[in-house]
């Protein structure tokens, strides 16, 4: 059977190809990437003002309809709320707008 004809140069050199190419997408101070989920922006942006997100339920039955169920509650646990809607996205942004109204009421 041949030898291997994996490269035998040191470590080194073959790493100095790789590490720019992983490097830069885990740098620290990188920003979210542009084509993050809707979803994950309305966490964050909840997450800024100070609110959670703590259910996000499908529809269980016909009963209900098409519609999604979405609850928050703000991190002192003084208040919460509960949107619904036929995509979750579109509940999550409006529980966005009323989370950030609430957060320029109190500032």
């Amino acid at each position: 059977m041949p030898p291997s004809r994996k490269s035998a140069g040191p470590k080194r050199l073959r790493e100095s190809h790789v590490r720019p190419r992983h490097v830069s997408n885990a740098a620290p101070n990188a920003g979210p990437p542009s084509c993050a989920c809707p979803l994950e922006r309305h966490f964050l942006a909840l997450d800024a003002v100070g609110w959670r997100v703590v259910e996000i339920r499908p529809p269980v039955s016909r009963d209900e309809g098409a519609l999604w169920r979405v609850a928050i509650t703000r991190v002192d646990l003084v208040a919460s709320m509960t949107a619904t809607a036929s995509d979750p996205d579109v509940a999550l942004a409006e529980l966005v707008r009323y989370a950030s109204a609430d957060g320029r009421e109190q500032g």
